[in-house]
């Protein structure tokens, strides 16, 4: 992928036990579908070509004979030590984080960690974080029962007792990401396990196999828990499959086909927000007559990134006012004196209308925009409408921004 059309990392974390590649990987198969399919669908829409850099990334937590004491908030100092040395360059993307089972419990853990860092580099790393796809992640515990014999006892014993279901660790965590969701424009796509998952047994010979009692180990209650009771087929949804198998998908599996449809679009929004700053700067920034500026078709190819399909739907949708119904509010002498100000540039003021659900504040703002376009002379009226039941870029400052820039150009 050349460097010029490198505009997005997707980290992909493994669960409990997992190796990096072989947890995505197909079965009996080298086909891995974030090496071999992910990077054909997250493309340019002008030239076809990949945007995405796809990165794995591993950690030690194998169960059997295991010397490590690590627990979670070890591992995601380690995690964000990675992720920080992304961030610590001059082509910094931002980035999708792909959590699998543990890996998700670890990528919650480094966002509780860098929310409450001073440093400048850890708030480069929030505001590079745009979006996570979680993976039977237990975020309310899963069932460890079949696997504690296995860790006999060890150091890492600590850290699967700390996952199992009522665990007071994963209680407090659960709490604080909620806390920290509300302070956060973060969309999260949380898919769960439908079917058993085998559990490892030991035979007669002392070897372990999976040929145990068939579980579900993490329940779609506990793989949603971060939605805070939002539980929408866009954002919470099943995959027929197994805790282990959830992310091993083949080609042209639909399972996969499902996810996609999630997590290109994803994709697609973060690349779009490091575009809207990009553009931002650009508006803001006072060059130097000797300096470099951005070619017109590298500016238009911005504008076109802050474009999305929804980013009219709410001001269509809104009716017109019947007659002369909203032809009063123009004659309101609070309306007069904020227009001749506004003319006058003699302030930046807000005037503000509030009232009822239903009462008509949508109806009267898109009148009083029209009417604005055509009457305030040598202004530009810029405007962004809210939907409230539309998709993430619709009800949040993420299409906000994009709105009243692209409107403002």
């Amino acid at each position: 992928m050349p460097a010029t059309h490198h505009k997005v990392d997707v980290i992909a974390i493994s669960g409990l036990g997992g190796h990096a590649f072989g947890s995505f990987k197909e079965r009996d198969s080298e086909y891995m579908w974030l090496r071999d399919s992910l990077p054909n669908d997250i493309v340019d829409d002008d030239d076809g070509l990949p945007v995405a850099r796809i990165l794995i990334y591993g950690y030690e937590s194998t169960i059997p004979n295991s010397d490590n004491l690590q627990g979670i908030e070890d591992l995601a100092l380690i995690f964000r030590r990675r992720l920080v040395s992304l961030v610590n360059t001059p082509t910094a993307k931002p980035m999708i984080l792909v959590a699998h089972s543990l890996g998700g419990l670890i990528v919650k853990q480094t966002l509780l960690l860098i929310s409450k860092s001073p440093t400048v580099e850890d708030h480069k790393l929030s505001e590079a974080i745009r979006g996570l796809v979680f993976f039977g992640v237990p975020q309310a515990g899963m069932d460890v029962e079949a696997l504690l014999p296995i860790a006999n006892d060890g150091p890492n014993s600590s850290l699967i007792e700390s996952i199992n279901s009522g665990s007071k660790a994963l209680e407090n965590q659960r709490q604080e990401f909620h806390e920290y969701l509300e302070t956060r424009d973060l969309e999260i796509f949380c898919f769960y396990e439908t079917l058993l998952s085998p559990t490892p047994v030991q035979n007669e010979n002392g070897k372990w196999t999976m040929d145990g009692k068939k579980k579900y180990l993490v329940t779609k209650r506990s793989a949603i828990d971060c939605h805070r009771g939002r539980e929408t087929s866009t954002h919470a949804c099943p995959i027929p499959s197994t805790h282990s198998g959830m992310v091993k998908f083949s080609p042209h599996d639909h399972n996969y086909d499902v996810v996609r449809e999630r997590l290109v679009p994803l994709a697609r929004k973060a690349a779009m927000h490091k575009a809207i700053l990009e553009m931002t700067e650009l508006q803001t920034t006072s060059l130097a007559p000797n300096e470099a500026r951005l070619s017109t078709d590298e500016q238009q190819s911005l504008i076109e990134l802050l474009e999305f399909d929804q980013i009219d739907t709410r001001i269509r949708s809104v009716k017109t006012p019947v007659g002369l119904t909203c032809h009063w509010i123009l004659q309101t002498v609070q309306y007069k004196s904020w227009r001749d100000a506004t003319m006058l540039v003699q302030h930046h003021g807000f005037w503000w209308i509030r009232g009822k659900p239903g009462a008509g504040k949508s109806v009267m703002m898109k009148y009083l925009f029209e009417n604005s376009k055509a009457t305030i002379i040598g202004a530009k009226v810029i405007s962004f409408f809210f939907n409230a039941r539309g998709s993430i870029l619709e009800r949040t400052t993420l299409g906000l921004y994009p709105g009243i820039i692209r409107t403002s150009l």
